[in-house]
C-alpha cells in the first residue's frame, strides 16, 4: 500500500489484532487489512538511488481509470519494465490497475478493509494500558482517518489488483505506481498472501511486512533517482499535498507511528540484505522473513542468520487474561522514546532479547504486564533503568528485576 504519512521517531533527527498475537502485528494489521501492500509512501524516503535503465517488456495491462486508458497504459508498460529491470526477472502475468478518483478510491479502499471491531478494542485497551493512547482516543475511528487520508494506493495479493488513488499521471502517482508494482512483482515470484504470518504467535507478519514494504521503497527511491529537477519539484510538492492532508487530521501520533513502521525500518533492512548479498539476498528473505521487530530494528541480528529470541515465561495476571502476546522491540522504543532521551529508549530496544505480556481489566481500566529478557546482564539492567524512567510518567506504573527478567505493570 502507499501512503504519504509524517516522519517516523525512529528516524535521526533531520521514527485484526490477533489474539495471542503481538503489539506490532495486531495495531499494523488492523490499519488497513491489505496493510501489507497498502501505499504508505512516506515523505522520509530517501533523496533516490542509481537505477538500471528499463530492458525487460512487461505484459499488457488492462486498466479502469479517470486518466485517459491508452496513457495509463503505457505508464504502466514503462514502469513494469522499470520494477523488473530492478528485480532482475520479468513479470509472470499481467496486472490490473486502476486509477481513482478521491471518493471512488476511498470507497474501494474500505471495501478492502476487514476491520475485526473487538480486536480493534483490544488494541486500543493494550494501548491505553501504556500511555500511548489517551482516555477519550477511539481507535477505530482513528484508523479509518489514517486510511482515507493517508493511503494513496495498494496492491491485493489475493485478486491481483493494483489500485492508486489520483486523476492524472503526476509524479506522485507514476512514484506510487512504482511502490505498488514492485508488490506485484514479488507477489508473483514469492506470494505475499501468506495467513500462517498472520496468525502466529510472534511478530513474523509485522518482518514480513518490513521486507515487503522496505523492498517497495527502495525500489521507487531507485526510480526517483531517475527524475529530472523538476520532476522531483513535482514529486516534493505532491508529497507535501498529501502530508498537509494527513497532518491536518486529527489521528493519535503512534498511529502515525505505527503505520510508517515496516517503511522506514524496512527501507534499512533491505539495504542491508543488499549490501550482504545483492537481489538474491533480497529474494532469499522472502523464504525466511525477519520474525521479531529486533531484527528489522537491527538487521545484523537476522542477515546473517537470524537470532532467535530468548525464551520468557509468561508472567502472571491479577486477573483473567484477556490477551497475550509479544510486545517487541519496537514496541519497547514505540512506548519510551517521548518520555526519556532517545539514545536511551534505542539503547534499550537494541538490549530486547524477548518477551510475553498478559492483560487483564481492573474495573474500566485494562492493565498490562510485561516480562522482558535482555540479551545479556548489562541489557537487563539498561531495560530496567528505561523503563523506570517511562514509570516516572506513567502514574501506578511499577518496575522491577524479577529473578533477571523486567517486569513492567500498567494500568491505563
Amino acid at each position: 500500500m502507499t501512503t504519504l504519512l509524517p516522519p517516523s521517531p525512529l528516524e535521526e533527527p533531520r521514527p485484526p489484532p490477533r489474539r495471542d498475537g503481538s503489539l506490532l502485528v495486531a495495531v499494523v494489521a488492523i490499519v488497513v487489512s491489505v496493510a501489507l501492500v497498502a501505499g504508505i509512501v512516506l515523505v522520509v524516503r530517501d533523496d533516490g538511488g542509481q537505477a538500471s535503465a528499463p530492458g525487460q517488456e512487461a505484459p499488457a495491462r488492462s486498466s479502469t481509470t479517470t486518466a485517459p486508458p491508452d496513457d495509463l497504459a503505457e505508464a504502466v508498460r514503462e514502469l513494469s519494465d522499470f520494477v523488473a529491470e530492478e528485480r532482475g526477472r520479468p513479470f509472470k502475468a499481467a496486472v490490473e490497475v486502476e486509477l481513482l478518483d478521491d471518493e471512488t478510491f476511498v470507497d474501494r479502499l474500505r471495501a478492502s478493509e476487514d476491520e475485526d471491531e473487538a480486536s480493534i478494542a483490544e488494541s486500543e485497551r493494550l494501548l491505553r494500558a501504556v500511555g500511548l493512547l489517551d482516555a477519550d482516543d477511539d481507535l477505530v475511528e482513528a484508523v479509518e482517518t489514517a486510511s482515507a487520508e493517508g493511503v494513496l494506493g495498494f496492491y491485493d495479493p489475493e485478486d491481483d489488483e493494483l489500485v492508486v488513488r489520483g486523476s492524472e499521471l503526476s509524479p506522485g502517482v507514476l512514484q506510487t505506481l512504482v511502490h505498488e508494482l514492485t508488490h506485484a512483482w514479488d507477489d508473483q515470484h514469492f506470494q505475499l498472501d501468506r495467513p500462517a504470518l498472520e496468525e502466529a504467535d510472534d511478530e513474523s507478519w509485522f518482518g514480513f511486512s518490513a521486507l515487503v514494504e522496505g523492498n517497495a521503497v527502495r525500489v521507487e527511491g531507485a526510480w526517483e533517482g531517475t527524475l529530472s529537477q523538476e520532476q522531483r519539484v513535482r514529486l516534493r510538492s505532491d508529497e507535501g499535498s498529501a502530508t498537509d492532508r494527513v497532518l491536518s487530521a486529527d489521528v493519535p501520533q503512534i498511529v502515525l507511528q505505527l503505520l510508517t513502521l515496516p517503511y522506514v525500518t524496512g527501507s534499512s533492512l533491505v539495504d542491508e540484505l543488499l549490501r550482504a548479498g545483492g537481489e538474491e539476498r533480497v529474494d532469499a528473505a522472502f523464504g525466511a522473513p525477519p520474525t521479531t521487530s529486533e531484527h528489522v530494528l537491527d538487521p545484523t541480528t537476522y542477515v546473517d542468520g537470524a537470532e532467535p529470541p530468548v525464551p520468557v515465561t509468561e508472567p502472571a495476571a491479577d486477573g483473567p487474561v484477556v490477551d497475550r502476546g509479544v510486545y517487541g522491540a519496537a514496541g519497547v522504543l514505540l512506548t519510551l522514546i517521548d518520555h526519556i532521551p532517545a539514545e536511551d529508549a534505542r539503547r534499550a530496544a537494541e538490549g530486547w532479547g524477548g518477551d510475553r505480556y498478559v492483560t487483564w481489566t481492573a474495573g474500566d481500566r485494562t492493565c498490562v504486564r510485561m516480562a522482558f529478557a535482555g540479551d545479556d546482564p548489562e541489557d537487563v539492567r539498561e531495560l530496567q533503568s528505561a523503563w523506570s524512567a517511562w514509570a516516572e510518567d506513567a502514574p501506578g506504573a511499577d518496575v522491577r528485576n524479577d529473578g533477571g527478567r523486567v517486569t513492567v505493570t500498567s494500568c491505563g
